[in-house]
């Protein structure tokens, strides 16, 4: 087994294959060897597993990672305006236990989402389809402009009629499963007289508009008014099947 290969940094304390740490050890920086090693059994590729491998290496350069002191002045490093790192490992804990709740939801209500599709055996309108499509396809876009990834410029060329109607295309199956989840939750709504309250609705609005306004775009307020109502109505409905389901997570 021959190949050539660059210049490259290796850490000795990550090292899977027997004896090569070993013998990298013994030299100095500008020093040279020749050396085999034989691929363990349990290597992710199966197919070098057992063979021996002729390594020529030389040293260009030692370093050795220093990591800083954990100590109070470290934390304000970490996470800007902490204090300590007692107060610092409270934040990150809470992250992370919130990750992993927003993750547990998010695949209760993927669980719940499907169930419900598959509970609805109606075919489907081509116009439903290539509306929440579309809709989908516009989210994944505002996603990636509020991350600044994407100028003004390159957002208008994605929004070509045929990138959008390839990737309804691709996503066919996703999005005729949405449809009928959608069907789904509607007539749960009606049968269980789930609504959203007036109050509730407007506040929304209005704190989704200030922040469009605030970010220099000028929304349509009836469009936005419906698009929540509809959201907060699923919501809804997905917090009154979890209370009244039994979930079980495995």
């Amino acid at each position: 087994l021959a190949c050539q290969e660059g210049p490259f940094r290796y850490d000795t304390e990550v090292s899977l294959l027997p004896n090569f740490v070993e013998n990298l050890e013994k030299l100095q920086v500008g020093g040279e060897a020749e050396f085999d090693v034989t691929i363990p059994q349990d290597w992710q590729d199966e197919a070098v597993r057992g063979l021996e491998v002729s390594f020529k290496v030389k040293v260009n350069e030692i370093f050795e990672r220093k990591l800083p002191d954990l100590d109070d002045a470290f934390a304000s490093q970490i996470i800007p305006g902490c204090g300590s790192m007692k107060e610092c490992r409270e934040f990150l804990l809470q992250n992370i236990q919130g990750g992993k709740e927003e993750a547990k939801q998010q695949a209760l209500q993927n669980a719940v989402t499907e169930s419900i599709a598959e509970s609805i055996d109606i075919a489907i309108p081509e116009s439903m389809v290539t509306n929440i499509g579309r809709e989908e396809y516009g989210k994944r876009l505002m996603e990636i402009q509020q991350q600044g990834q994407l100028s003004p410029d390159m957002v208008q060329k994605l929004t070509s009629e045929n990138l959008v109607q390839d990737y309804i295309n691709k996503e066919r199956g996703t999005f005729e499963m949405l449809a009928k989840a959608s069907i789904g939750v509607a007539e749960i709504q009606k049968l269980e007289n789930i609504a959203v309250s007036d109050e509730q609705l407007n506040d929304e609005v209005n704190t989704i508009q200030k922040e469009l306004e605030q970010q220099g775009e000028n929304p349509d307020a009836d469009g936005i008014k419906q698009m929540i109502k509809e959201r907060l109505e699923s919501q809804m409905v997905f917090e009154w099947l979890e209370k009244h389901c039994e979930v079980e997570y495995v």
